[in-house]
């Protein structure tokens, strides 16, 4: 898709087409309006990101000049402002602005925004196509009520999500305590039971109790039962753990570590998730050297991209398996995480990162996942990316830079 940038600032344009064509548009670029209404009419951009003040002609009059051309196909225009008053904003609304982007520009809410204005523009095409201008209309404004409907919420439940992290955090907290209730309980049962024990071996030698068989029962049984008990507790705590480091909220310590543990701690999160219908194949290497990062943000990538695997593979006949290993590419530790689902649409295989996109319905998925992921390896300063398998299934491979000791 073509996006026509217009402004008159040049690092404003050059960090907005850096981020469009990242995700593969194609970028037009003007410094006033009168280029950007040139590029307009001469090479039909379907989305203009216009700057709201800047010489020539402003954005909001570029979109009145348009729409005064009646001949002229649909085009989504988002004004680039740093306005806020609600009167402006309904202004430029009711001459012909469809959405806003504020300024400083948020890469993650930009994408999000171009995102609605590419399927409004798909929904608009294919309307038109198979309905006559009077029945378009109609369809129209009822697809673009949805697609509102829908992106609100999308914005909600990942609200909900960011809130649910926080909470996830104060919870395992609160179970935390508890378990240490338990964990002295059981101790002390521990205790008492070995002062009791040998009263009791005693009590079967001499064979002076009427519950002889009571008592070997008792023997035999209550040992391993109170191992079992500790088993579990312990298991608990380490779930918890997990859970805490999982959930806590801007975790950007940064150290030298061994990727291989996050992809461990993220398999122990998704356990419940994968083991009823999935294999897991992990390819542990003792020889992996370290990479410089965040455990907790690295974990967080790795359990997205086990969870979409479970998802995809969900239901299907053939045998699902979830395949991990690892390489050195040049500098980089390379994991590489392989499924045998049906594979990712040739035609979606950018547009995959794009944030809110996604197949799943909304009980399962935000479309959040694989944009989050992206952000976090770039930050690690590393490569994700994602392509389909030879027969089917999908592989993503995720580089992170080898950690390098400081010269001194």
């Amino acid at each position: 898709m073509k996006i026509l940038v217009a402004d008159d600032n040049m690092a404003i344009r050059s960090l907005v087409r850096k981020y469009l064509t990242h995700v593969g548009y194609e970028v037009l670029e003007a410094s006033d309006g009168e280029e950007a209404w040139r590029l307009m009419t001469a090479h039909g951009p379907e989305i203009a990101i216009l700057d709201w003040m800047m010489p020539g002609a402003d954005g909001l009059e570029l979109c009145r000049r348009y729409q005064e051309h009646n001949d002229m196909p649909f085009m989504y225009f988002l004004l680039l402002t740093s306005k806020h008053e609600k009167k402006e904003l309904l202004y430029a609304l009711s001459n012909g602005a469809h959405d806003f982007q504020s300024k400083p520009i948020d890469r993650e809410e930009l994408l999000t925004r171009i995102s609605v204005g590419e399927r409004l523009i798909n929904a608009y095409k294919k309307i038109k196509a198979r309905t006559s201008q009077a029945e378009y209309f109609k369809e129209s404004a009822t697809q673009m009520e949805i697609l509102a409907e829908e992106r609100a919420k999308q914005l909600i439940h990942a609200d909900r999500l960011i809130s649910l992290g926080t909470l996830s955090a104060g919870l395992a907290h609160e179970i935390s305590n508890a378990l240490g209730y338990i964990c002295e309980g059981a101790y002390e049962s521990q205790y008492q039971q070995d002062k009791i024990v040998g009263v009791l071996r005693d009590m079967v030698e001499r064979r002076d109790s009427p519950h002889m068989e009571l008592v070997r029962e008792y023997l035999q049984e209550s040992g391993p039962a109170i191992e079992s008990i500790h088993e579990g507790i312990n298991k608990v705590i380490s779930i918890v753990e997990e859970l805490r480091m999982f959930s806590r909220q801007g975790e950007t310590r940064m150290a030298p570590c061994q990727v291989s543990e996050s992809v461990e701690r993220a398999l122990r999160l998704t356990h419940n998730v994968l083991k009823y219908q999935v294999t897991v194949k992990h390819e542990l290497r003792e020889d992996l050297p370290q990479v410089f990062g965040s455990l907790q943000q690295l974990e967080q990538v790795f359990v997205n991209l086990f969870k979409n695997a479970a998802d995809a593979m969900e239901g299907q006949r053939d045998p699902a398996v979830l395949h991990i290993s690892y390489d050195l590419i040049d500098s980089y530790v390379r994991v590489i995480v392989e499924d045998t689902g049906p594979g990712i649409p040739k035609d979606k295989v950018d547009t995959v990162w794009n944030a809110f996109y996604t197949t799943k319905p909304p009980e399962k998925g935000t479309g959040l996942g694989l944009s989050i992921s992206r952000d976090i390896i770039e930050k690690h300063e590393g490569h994700i990316s994602a392509t389909n398998g030879d027969g089917k299934g999908c592989i993503f491979k995720v580089d992170l830079p080898i950690y390098r000791e400081p010269e001194d």
